[in-house]
């Protein structure tokens, strides 16, 4: 009887203990979906950038774009910047004040691809002629959610040494890829340091100007800013995008 006993109590504990396991790995499936329902949060992958005193295109070189990835160009030109190129990718912009392009001083443009064919190395800016800054960020979008610009905005400032950019609107999605960048053609080697929780994801700098795109991952909804400062007062413009996972 004793020994009947004692079997079906090692039996027991054996079943707990396999089942406890089971449950533990559900909980890594509970944290997946965290804010957005059931997916995981975006990721920054790489991020590069080059610049040209001359020409009309400049060639920035990355690791191997991964497929399905997103991927974001901005640029800075003493003439206007136009589309981007990389092999077989199409690639978005937007317009006014929930977009990216800004005028006021300098001519600045960004552009992005959200689900990208993946596989490229080379990713090329141009502009009519002149001064060319070219800076690209890749992020992962594990969700791949529908109308994946969730906000953006951008800014002007004619000179200071402290600046800020907000998204026109709140972002709707809890866990967005934030993209902020902050550029001058203003000479003198004065790069820009990013503040506000975003961390620099490319940056160029040189006597002819200068540039930095930094990156976060929200963590709620709302309104998106992103703050930055530079060691002598010059003009600069600041664009801000948020991406859905």
């Amino acid at each position: 009887m004793r020994i009947l006993t004692a079997i079906l109590l090692l039996s027991s504990f054996a079943l707990a203990q396999g089942g406890g396991g089971k449950a533990g790995f559900g909980g890594k499936a509970g944290f997946g979906g965290g804010a957005s329902g059931g997916g995981s949060n975006p990721a920054f992958v790489q991020g590069a950038a080059n610049h040209t005193s001359s020409g009309t295109t400049v060639a920035v070189t990355v690791s191997a774009i991964g497929a399905g990835d997103g991927v974001f160009v901005f640029c800075i030109g003493s003439s206007t910047c136009t589309v981007p190129t990389a092999t077989g990718e199409t690639f978005s912009t937007a317009t006014g004040t929930s977009g990216c392009q800004n005028f006021g001083g300098d001519n600045v443009q960004c552009w992005w691809t959200t689900s990208a064919v993946g596989g490229e190395t080379t990713v090329n800016c141009s502009a009519g002629s002149g001064d060319i800054r070219c800076l690209v960020v890749e992020f992962t979008r594990p969700q791949n959610l529908a109308t994946p610009k969730d906000a953006g905005g951008n800014s002007f400032n004619s000179g200071a040494t402290s600046y800020t950019v907000s998204t026109s609107a709140a972002i709707t999605n809890a866990n967005d890829f934030v993209i902020d960048c902050f550029a001058s053609n203003a000479l003198g080697n004065n790069q820009f340091t990013l503040t506000g929780g975003f961390t620099s994801a490319a940056s160029s700098v040189d006597a002819f100007g200068q540039a930095r795109c930094g990156y976060l991952v929200t963590s709620s909804t709302g309104t998106q800013t992103g703050t930055a400062t530079a060691s002598t007062s010059m003009r600069a413009t600041g664009v801000i995008v948020a991406f859905k996972p």
